[in-house]
């Protein structure tokens, strides 16, 4: 055995409730180890003078008084948390609410600029930076269009 386990199990081996192969093994620990030797017989002095202490015996109101105290402190609660007691998920319940407010006002924004029309000038970048080769800047002014969409015209009114 090794002197964890012995530590361990020195109060069943004080109070002789050990099985007789433990005991053994804790008395053969005990002949050889010096330390786990110590800490037997401080624990030994320590329960021999609690057993010089007179017992306490209680008043015979001690139980009726003690339950009393348990029944106020659960009114206490009880009076604390009120409404909350009856219904305890409306905190939840108001915290969903508040999310799905903001979620909706915040989809109502970002819907709302969704719907905005671009410059020529935007959608001229936009078609310049396109990834798709049909919407290149290249190929739109060897098509002749204009970046917009819309035949070039000249100053006299007349199309290219």
């Amino acid at each position: 055995m090794n002197c964890k386990n012995v530590v361990q199990k020195l109060p069943d081996y004080l109070s002789h409730t050990l099985g007789e192969p433990e005991t053994v093994g804790v008395r053969a620990h005990l002949d050889l180890c010096l330390e786990c030797r110590e800490e037997s017989r401080l624990l030994s002095a320590s329960w021999d003078m609690l057993g010089l202490l007179e017992p306490v015996q209680p008043s015979a109101y001690f139980h009726a008084r003690f339950w009393e105290k348990v029944r106020q402190q659960e009114n206490v609660v009880l009076e604390r948390t009120g409404f909350f007691a009856k219904f305890p998920f409306v905190p939840a319940l108001a915290g969903f609410f508040v999310l799905w407010v903001l979620g909706v006002a915040g989809g109502a924004r970002l819907f709302a600029h969704r719907h905005e029309t671009a410059t020529p000038m935007e959608i001229a970048l936009n078609r310049f930076t396109s990834p798709y080769p049909q919407n290149s800047i290249e190929i739109i002014f060897q098509e002749g269009r204009t970046p917009t969409g819309r035949m070039p015209v000249t100053h006299q009114g007349e199309s290219l």
